[in-house]
């Protein structure tokens, strides 16, 4: 049995948007080159990726997980445009954007975890949060890919479509011989309840 398990924890983007963004790749995959594309399912926005967890320490974080959710009313997201990280001249990762007219909620969110792990000795790999939905990574040993300016300039007006965020998910990541399998190890609902001592 395994001591550890590399965890990340997440708003899963739902099934009905899921056709479009793998409908996306589709239409990406022949322009560039040397991306591996995202296959396992769900889709999703990572708030905070934890790698190796000691499997003791799991219910803890599906606590926070769910103490972290409950304060937060739910809200809208929308999947929206295209990018790349680092740069769209030096693309190693490819991602839809998430966007909304208020953004705060999804901070508020993310700040609450990352802040909460972070007391319990478990600080997020990076506590930058640039919210996107992983499409594809460049592949190992391949050489740069060409500017993905054009193509970002050409998808600022794709979308996937709004969805309403209820929940939070943590989620186990198992390396497969497909790829990554996400396993859902427990969950957080967002409900708008305040803790005691706020208003």
């Amino acid at each position: 049995m395994l001591e550890s398990t590399r965890v990340f924890i997440a708003i899963a983007i739902p099934k009905s948007l899921e056709q479009k963004l793998a409908q996306l790749q589709t239409e990406l995959a022949p322009a560039v080159q040397g991306f591996r594309w995202a296959s396992a399912l769900p889709f999703h926005l990572t708030l905070t990726f934890l790698g190796e967890i000691p499997n003791r320490d799991l219910n803890a974080i599906g606590q926070i997980a769910e103490e972290s959710a409950q304060p937060i009313e739910p809200f809208e997201l929308e999947v929206k445009g295209l990018g790349a990280f680092p740069s769209p001249g030096r693309p190693r990762v490819i991602w839809a954007g998430v966007t909304a007219p208020n953004l705060k909620p999804l901070f508020d969110l993310q700040e609450s975890l990352a802040g909460s792990l972070e007391r319990i000795g478990h600080p997020p790999d990076d506590r930058r949060f640039n919210p996107h939905v992983t499409l594809g990574h460049r592949k190992h040993g391949r050489g740069g890919a060409a500017s993905l300016a054009g193509l970002i300039e050409r998808y600022s007006l794709w979308s996937a479509g709004q969805f309403r965020v209820a929940d939070v998910q943590v989620f186990a990541s198992t390396p497969g011989r497909a790829g990554s399998v996400y396993t859902v190890l427990s969950e957080g609902a967002l409900v708008g309840k305040k803790t005691e001592g706020h208003a």
